[in-house]
C-alpha cells in the first residue's frame, strides 16, 4: 500500500487543528521574491541597448590601441561595450521567441532590493569618484554593499573593500593604461611602485 504522501511534490508540511495549509516554498525572511515579467525585461533590456549603442559610439572615439601596440583608452570601454550590447540584444531575442511561443510571464509587481543597491551603487560611484578618487570610492561602495548581502566579520569587509579598490586600480591603470580619477587625495596604486 502506497503512502500518500509519496505522490506530493516539495517537502510535507505540518498543519495544525483549523489551519489552512501554506505554500511549501520558503525564499528566506529577508529575500524578496522579484519577478519583473517579460515585458518589463524587454523594455529594461531595449533601453540598456540604446545606451549601449551611446556608450559604444562615445568610446569608439577614443584610441583602441596606442602608438606602441598596447591597449589605448578605447580598448576596454569597446571592448566591455560590445559584450553588453551583445548579450542584451540576445536576450531580446529570445524574449521575443518566448512571447511567439506563448511562454510569457507576467511580473509580481516586487521591485528587488539587489537591483536597487546595485544601480544606486553604480550612481553613488559616479557621483563621487571625482571628489574621492576611484580606490577611496570603490573601498567603501564595496563595504556597503558586502555589509548589506553579506554576513561576515568586520576585518573580511577590509580585506574585501582593500583588495577590490587595489586591484581594479591596478587593472585599470597598470594593466589597461587606462587614467582613472585619484580625487583630491591624489591617491592611486601607480604612484607606489
Amino acid at each position: 500500500m502506497s503512502n500518500p504522501q509519496d505522490n506530493l511534490e516539495g517537502p510535507a508540511t505540518v498543519v495544525g487543528p483549523g489551519e489552512e495549509p501554506g505554500p511549501t516554498t520558503d525564499t528566506g525572511p529577508d529575500v524578496a521574491v522579484w519577478n519583473p515579467g517579460d515585458a518589463a525585461r524587454i523594455a529594461f533590456d531595449a533601453a540598456l541597448v540604446a545606451i549601449g549603442i551611446v556608450y559604444l559610439v562615445t568610446a569608439s572615439q577614443m584610441r583602441f590601441i596606442n602608438d606602441e601596440g598596447d591597449p589605448g583608452a578605447g580598448f576596454f570601454p569597446v571592448v566591455s561595450g560590445t559584450i553588453m550590447v551583445v548579450f542584451l540584444a540576445i536576450d531580446l531575442v529570445r524574449l521575443a521567441l518566448r512571447r511567439r511561443t506563448d511562454a510569457w510571464e507576467r511580473g509580481t509587481g516586487h521591485l528587488s532590493l539587489r537591483l536597487v543597491a546595485i544601480l544606486g551603487s553604480i550612481a553613488m560611484y559616479l557621483a563621487i569618484v571625482g571628489l574621492l578618487g576611484h580606490i577611496i570610492t570603490v573601498m567603501i561602495l564595496t563595504v556597503l554593499l558586502v555589509v548589506l548581502f553579506g554576513k561576515r566579520p568586520w576585518w573580511q569587509v577590509v580585506i574585501i573593500a582593500l583588495a577590490v579598490g587595489i586591484g581594479t586600480d591596478l587593472l585599470f591603470v597598470e594593466l589597461l593604461g587606462l587614467r582613472i580619477p585619484t580625487g583630491l587625495f591624489r591617491l592611486a596604486i601607480s604612484s607606489w611602485i
